[in-house]
C-alpha cells in the first residue's frame, strides 16, 4: 500500500485563486526538466535531487540528481523502479531516496554522488513500504505504511543512526490522513498532515528529546505546509495559504523559541500559484542559504523547482 508523494501533492492543491502577489526574494527557477512536474527540492551546494515525471509517463516518477551548473544529471533509482528523493545527508555528497517497483515495497535507499553507488538505508527497511525519507548527520525521518490485524496504518519513525533504534512519533489510521515529512535535525524535525476526509492540514515542530510537538499557527481560514528547519539560526519556514489552489499563497518563517512572535514574509506567489516542497540549502557561491520549493501553476498542473536565495540574509 505503498501511497506515492503524488498523492500528496494531489492533496495539497486541493486545499490550498485569490488577489495578486508580488515575491518580496525574486525567485529563480533552478530545474526545468522535460515533462509536468519536478517536485521534492533539495541542494547539496554542489548538486540538487528532485522528483520528476515525463510528458510520456506522467504517472511515472523518478528520483535525480543534477548538478547545479546543469552540466550533468544522475538517476537515483535504476531502470524497471520508480523512486522519490529525499535531501542530503549534511556535508556530502550523498542523497536519501525511496525507491519501489511492481514487484517490490518501497525502501530507502541511499546514493553517494561521488561514487555513483547505491546502498540501502541501515536499520529502518522492512517488507512494508518505507517512503518520505529525510536525512540528518543523527536521524532519518520516514514513513512506513503497514497493515495491523487488517488495517493499514502511517507510522511517522525518527531512526537514531547512532544508537541504531527506531522511535515512532505517531500512526494514523491510513485511509484518513496523508503524512509528510518537512525536514530532520539533530535536535528538531517537522512534518505536516492531511486529514483526507476534510482536507484540512496541520503543521508540526517536532522536539526529538522531549518527543513533543508544537503546531504551526496560522490565522483562521488559513492552512500551513511544507515547514523546514534551520537549526542553526532556530528558525522554521513554511507555506501558509487561503482555501483553494494558488489562494494567496506565501512563504514565512518563524523563531523556534516563539511561535506567537509575527512570522517574517519571505516570499509572495502570484494568485494560481503554489509553494511546497520547502528546502534549505547551501549556495557555496554566495556562501548563503537558498530555499528551494515546488513552484505549481494550478491552471495547467505543472510545476518547477525555483529557489529563492540568500534567505538567512532577510
Amino acid at each position: 500500500m505503498r501511497r506515492f508523494v503524488s498523492l500528496a501533492f494531489g492533496a495539497i492543491v486541493l486545499f490550498v485563486v485569490a488577489a495578486p502577489a508580488r515575491a518580496d526574494i525574486p525567485a529563480v527557477k533552478v530545474i526545468d526538466e522535460p515533462g509536468t512536474q519536478q517536485v521534492a527540492p533539495s541542494g547539496s551546494g554542489a548538486w540538487y535531487s528532485f522528483t520528476a515525471n515525463s510528458s510520456a509517463h506522467p504517472r511515472r516518477f523518478n528520483a535525480y540528481a543534477e548538478h547545479v551548473d546543469l552540466t550533468g544529471q544522475t538517476r537515483l533509482n535504476p531502470k524497471g523502479t520508480g523512486g522519490f528523493s529525499g535531501n542530503f545527508d549534511p556535508g556530502t555528497n550523498t542523497v536519501i531516496y525511496d525507491q519501489y517497483s511492481s514487484t517490490s515495497p518501497s525502501n530507502l535507499w541511499f546514493m553517494d554522488l561521488d561514487t555513483t553507488t547505491r546502498s540501502k538505508v541501515p536499520d529502518v527497511n522492512t517488507k512494508w513500504y518505507e517512503y518520505n525519507g529525510h536525512v540528518s548527520n543523527t536521524y532519518v525521518l520516514f514513513d512506513r505504511d503497514r497493515k495491523v490485524n487488517g488495517v493499514w496504518w502511517t507510522e511517522l519513525n525518527l531512526y537514531d543512526r547512532t544508537n541504531h533504534t527506531t522511535h515512532q512519533i505517531d500512526a494514523w489510521k491510513a485511509n484518513t490522513v496523508i503524512v509528510i515529512p518537512g525536514s530532520v535535525g539533530d535536535t528538531t524535525a517537522s512534518f505536516f498532515l492531511v486529514k483526507l476526509r476534510t482536507g484540512d492540514n496541520d503543521s508540526f515542530v517536532y522536539d526529538i528529546a522531549g518527543d513533543t510537538r508544537t503546531k504551526i499557527p496560522v490565522a483562521s481560514g488559513k492552512f500551513a505546509y511544507s515547514p523546514t528547519i534551520d537549526e542553526a539560526n532556530q528558525l522554521v519556514y513554511y507555506s501558509v495559504s487561503g482555501n483553494g489552489c494558488g489562494a494567496s499563497v506565501k512563504i514565512r518563517r518563524l523563531p523556534l523559541v516563539d511561535f506567537t512572535a509575527n512570522p517574517t514574509l519571505i516570499a509572495s506567489m502570484p494568485s494560481g500559484v503554489d509553494a511546497y516542497g520547502l528546502s534549505l540549502a547551501p549556495n557555496t557561491t554566495s556562501g548563503n542559504t537558498d530555499l528551494l520549493f515546488t513552484r505549481y501553476n494550478c491552471s495547467n498542473g505543472v510545476s518547477h523547482i525555483f529557489a529563492l536565495p540568500g534567505v538567512d540574509t532577510v
